[in-house]
């Protein structure tokens, strides 16, 4: 039985592969995979768990798409990559970008296929260009929703499309509820088909429906700040449909904080409440990424440390991984 954790890493240009030693307690022996980004969440169980005891991570990976300090625009090659996502069928999709695109990695495959932006890397303002893609999700249609970070906006590719459509924001960056100014992580609802942005330079979280253009606000939108009224540069989102809430990365502030929809504030998760950093097993730096597993474990990106590090349910002392 093994674990795998897969890791985009944006300075060495590549996506890396660690497996676990010794995972324990699993009902078969599937491969149970757990995708952590760089920069961007994605955990995709192949397998039930019913308890983990302990995980022990092979520290050394296996390169599965790109190549390894040798940034370039080939079909094998990535700029920089942000984020990752796995679809229903295996299939790796990465936000390639300096690069402008997001290339799609068959299983086993090292060459990818551009699916969004243009395969030369040219970035541009018109809805067939990308420019610094970050975030992704994609639904069970094989819809690519992509955060277009440099256009201030998110927009949505069909499978096999030329071009994308415009979900959110304008274009131009802006603070009125159907603009967005620098759009970071994505997270999405799948029983009510919404999507939820990270407004980066807004500080704050905004949802839309596939319905309306014009988004709500539901996290942050006090101004910039470490208060639990505010949030200050928000990176990534991970929605909890179990707690109905948002884990979001609070890059700025330091922490992992998680917002109850509908409530007015946050309550911590991981890091320091007041907004320090450090390098503590209670502190982090700078962090872009968080995800639960099944059991509702955390496992944080925690950027400027260099490190994974993984908190139990319920607890802020955190432990590295990798």
């Amino acid at each position: 039985i093994s674990n795998i954790l897969n890791v985009d890493d944006d300075q060495d240009q590549s996506k890396n592969s660690f497996i676990t030693e010794k995972p324990s307690k699993f009902q078969n022996n599937s491969i149970n995979s757990v995708i952590v980004t760089k920069i961007h969440r994605h955990f995709h169980p192949q397998t039930q768990v019913t308890k983990v005891a302990l995980l022990r991570w092979n520290t050394s990976g296996i390169t599965i798409a790109g190549v390894t300090n040798m940034p370039g625009n080939t079909s094998n090659q990535l700029n920089e990559p942000w984020d990752l996502v796995l679809d229903w069928s295996n299939a790796l999709y990465v936000t390639d970008q300096k690069n402008n695109r997001v290339q799609k990695f068959l299983m086993g495959m090292s060459t990818g296929t551009t699916v969004a932006g243009q395969a030369n890397a040219t970035g541009g303002l018109t809805l067939n260009y990308l420019r610094g893609p970050l975030g992704i999700v994609v639904d069970e249609y094989s819809n690519i929703y992509v955060a277009d970070r440099n256009n201030d906006r998110v927009v949505v590719w069909s499978d096999g499309a030329l071009s994308g459509s415009l979900f959110a924001g304008t274009g131009t960056a802006g603070i009125s509820m159907n603009q967005l100014s620098e759009p970071y992580g994505l997270a999405r609802d799948s029983s009510s088909d919404t999507i939820y942005v990270a407004d980066f330079k807004n500080h704050r979280i905004m949802r839309y429906s596939q319905s309306n253009s014009s988004g709500t606000l539901v996290a942050g939108g006090n101004g910039n700040g470490t208060n639990q009224t505010q949030l200050l540069l928000p990176n990534a989102i991970y929605f909890d449909s179990l707690s109905n809430s948002l884990l979001i990365v609070n890059t700025g502030a330091h922490n992992i904080v998680r917002w109850v929809l509908g409530a007015s504030n946050w309550t911590l998760a991981a890091g320091n409440i007041n907004g320090t950093a450090g390098t503590s097993s209670t502190h982090l730096k700078s962090p872009t990424d968080v995800t639960l597993d099944p059991m509702g474990n955390m496992y944080v990106v925690d950027r400027n440390n260099q490190r994974i590090q993984f908190f139990p349910v319920d607890e802020t002392n955190g432990t590295t991984i990798l």
